[in-house]
């Protein structure tokens, strides 16, 4: 019994984890979600000496101590819930790589591959049209998605239509995990407990669900992972990385000459980077409106450097009516607003410093510390799952002896 236990537990944490990036299914089942997963957690805990790490816990420490002392100075509409997710968050995703270190990346890759592949025949179904028809309606944030919330979501309105969104509300959240997925394949290939032919099929079926997300910072993300790993591969798996680099730029090229304004490249990049009179990021769309996010962001940090919390924050978004509803991602900017400049200063320095310790070299370092600032300046969290484990981990475990 203790085997099969160990054995389903990392991927039950897993799911927990995948499920708390931003998923439909947690946002509407929240509280059960949070006693499912402290539950999880706390059997990994207690059951498995393993999982105890002092560097952790004091680190998730003094996160609840910071929560305390802005609510203190401020009010500030902080809570034990906050510090909650944070929890959730982090722990999901670390205890199930504790529990089995050797296990973990192998069971990491076969998990997303799994939900790509469900992603991708529904996200078929939902471009042909038949995934409306026969799957519930579900309302959300005032948005309507068609879908079976444990298994995937396809969006009715806006700029949702026509992407893979998996679970989440917003497919630029989709690609966190899958892009860790394909980090993971790139750089821990002497940890999986695979064949090298399967990996490369889960890395095609990931990098194909990816493709279907249209996220222009998953995109981002994917090209500076693959650039790493060309810079730091050895020279026959570069020529491999060469034909494939020069397979999807002939797809992307292929696909632009056909669907002209319709075309991955246009939304994802032309549409968003030019407008009429030419370059202009911030023109227009959400990089209009991160430019102004950020300039008030940096008025509430200025009048409150030891943090304002969330009431202070929102009231001063309130007064400024013209963009209220616009007001969007950098997340990892607002933290300092929201906790305190100096409080998240350590907190950055902790996991930066952390990631250094574990570095196989100073550009796969780079690389984690970029992917984490390039997903929470377009995103609204800071602790994503796929995004901590990387900077905890970053090269830092025990080779596979042996690959299957």
């Amino acid at each position: 019994m203790k085997i099969k236990t160990k054995e389903i537990l990392p991927y039950f944490l897993i799911w927990i984890s995948f499920m708390y990036h931003g998923s439909i299914l947690k946002s509407q089942y929240s509280t059960l979600m949070d006693v499912v997963a402290i539950v999880a957690i706390i059997y990994a805990l207690s059951f498995h000496r393993e999982t105890r790490e002092k560097g952790i816990v004091t680190f998730l420490g003094l996160l609840l101590v910071n929560i305390v002392f802005v609510r203190y100075i401020n009010g500030g509409g902080l809570g034990i819930t906050i510090w909650t997710r944070w929890m959730i968050q982090i722990m999901s995703i670390y205890s199930a790589y504790l529990l089995n270190k050797e296990d973990f990346f192998t069971r990491f890759i076969k998990f997303m591959a799994f939900y790509a592949g469900i992603s991708l025949v529904c996200f078929t179904l939902q471009m042909i049209g038949i995934w409306k028809i026969i799957t519930p309606s579900i309302t959300y944030g005032g948005m309507q998605f068609k879908g079976i919330l444990p298994l995937h979501v396809a969006g009715l309105h806006g700029d949702k239509v026509g992407r893979n969104l998996g679970v989440f509300y917003e497919p630029g959240l989709y690609q966190i995990p899958l892009n860790t997925a394909l980090y993971f394949i790139l750089f821990f290939q002497d940890k999986m407990l695979m064949s090298i032919k399967k990996q490369n099929k889960y890395f095609i079926l990931i990098l194909l669900a990816l493709i279907t997300t249209k996220s222009t910072t998953g995109y981002i993300a994917f090209a500076a992972i693959y650039v790493c790993y060309m810079l730091t591969t050895t020279r026959s798996k570069k020529q491999k990385g060469f034909i494939i680099l020069a397979s999807l730029a002939v797809i992307i090229l292929i696909d632009s000459l056909l669907n002209g304004e319709n075309s991955i490249l246009y939304n994802v990049v032309i549409g968003k980077l030019f407008d009429e009179n030419g370059f202009n990021l911030a023109a227009s769309g959400s990089g209009f409106y991160r430019v102004r996010t950020i300039e008030y962001v940096m008025e509430v940090i200025r009048k409150y450097p030891l943090g304002a919390g969330y009431d202070i924050y929102n009231a001063f978004i309130l007064s400024q009516k013209q963009y209220l509803n616009e007001l969007v991602g950098v997340e990892c900017l607002k933290a300092f607003a929201y906790y305190g400049t100096p409080q998240m200063i350590l907190t950055y320095v902790y996991l930066a410093k952390t990631a250094w310790k574990r570095k196989r070299n100073i550009i796969q370092w780079i690389l984690v510390v970029f992917l984490y600032i390039n997903t929470t300046m377009a995103q609204s969290e800071i602790f994503y799952p796929s995004l901590i484990i990387l900077l905890l981990l970053n090269g830092d475990s025990e080779k596979s002896s042996t690959s299957k």
